[in-house]
């Protein structure tokens, strides 16, 4: 799953990404679904400033937009 900035592992490089809900997630119809087709993770209901948003369903690392960020531009100064 495509989702945005989170769109590919900086460990693995997979596209295969789900968005992770923080702090008890709110219980919509499809999430149960979309948790077994991997579109989301439940993350916990302890938030921190650093917390992933997005988990590789490939390689389970977690990550967020600032670590996706830092890999691009490092990767131009390449």
């Amino acid at each position: 799953m495509n989702t945005g900035f989170g769109s590919r592992c900086p460990k693995c490089g997979s596209e295969n990404i789900a968005s992770i809900i923080w702090d008890g997630p709110v219980y919509y119809d499809g999430l149960i679904q979309d948790i077994d087709e991997g579109h989301v993770h439940i993350g916990g209901c302890c938030i921190t400033v650093d917390d992933p948003e997005w988990c590789c369903n490939d390689c389970e690392e977690g990550f967020s937009y600032w670590d996706n960020l830092s890999q691009c531009f490092f990767r131009h100064l390449k």
